[in-house]
């Protein structure tokens, strides 16, 4: 090809890509963190923009039939705080129930359902929900994989009556594989991120809501091209999202030695 013509072509790729819709984030470079439990670590931004990393304030409730390791906590503030998990049904579907303190976990409000429709079978091998509140609001956000009757994937319910009940769920995306999930809010915008449950390979993907979680607008992928991942965890404030996983070896290894701890920070625009 003549050089003229290459230089045309390269021109109309250029514009080509120019006019690609932007994705609903402008990410950073991810950047490694040190090894460590993050899943047992709460992720937040610091006023800086940056990541921190908090220790639960709230210890979860006792003695609620719930599946092993399936509580998940969120602290609202000034001794508010949610519990939410999963209890094991008869016909080995499960009921995801949500309690609410207002003395700091000393004691804990009836539960209440916050989805009945899980058609699994699964018992307690599911993956647990997971849970945010911000302070002073009365906004309760829970987002957990299961099978419903139109099909399994990634549900998010919410509560606007500190949590003495939920909307219908919403459907984030269907797909055969058990999930894990991480919510964050601040605002009106709402960020779930899930283990893609139809990647061929285990991926990390986040869905955005700017209505106050009614209704999921936008998706996009977050470890992408940078290997096997699970276990996400997010953080909103503001228009700053961060978002961390573990990194897998590259056939999905999970031992031990070769899962990295991996972070990922950007702007919503």
């Amino acid at each position: 090809m003549p050089a003229r013509g290459r230089l045309a072509l390269a021109a109309v790729l250029l514009a080509a890509a120019a006019c690609q819709p932007a994705g609903p984030i402008a990410w950073d470079d991810p950047r490694p963190l040190p090894r460590g439990p993050i899943d047992t670590e709460r992720l937040t931004i610091g006023s800086d923009g940056g990541p921190a990393w908090t220790a639960p304030a709230l210890a979860p409730p006792t003695g609620v039939p719930a599946c092993p390791g399936s509580v998940s906590v969120a602290d609202a503030g000034s001794g508010v705080g949610y519990a939410v998990w999963w209890q094991v049904r008869p016909d080995s579907g499960a009921v995801l129930w949500s309690s609410r303190t207002a003395t700091a976990g000393a004691t804990w409000s009836a539960p209440v359902a916050v989805d009945t429709a899980d058609r699994s079978g699964l018992g307690c091998s599911r993956p647990p929900p997971s849970v945010a509140a911000m302070t002073g609001d009365a906004a309760l956000h829970v987002a957990y994989w299961m099978q419903a009757p139109e099909g399994p994937g990634v549900f998010y319910a919410h509560s606007m009556e500190h949590g003495a009940m939920f909307h219908a769920p919403v459907a984030i995306v269907y797909g055969e594989r058990p999930s894990r999930t991480s919510v964050a809010a601040s605002g009106d915008t709402v960020v779930v991120a899930y283990e893609d449950p139809n990647s061929a390979r285990p991926q990390i993907a986040l869905a955005l809501s700017r209505l106050a979680g009614h209704i999921y607008e936008e998706r996009t992928p977050v470890s992408g091209d940078l290997g096997p991942a699970v276990e996400p965890r997010v953080a909103l404030r503001g228009r700053r999202v961060a978002v961390a996983w573990t990194a897998l070896g590259a056939a999905g290894d999970r031992s031990p030695a070769v899962r990295r701890p991996l972070l990922r920070l950007g702007t919503l625009r």
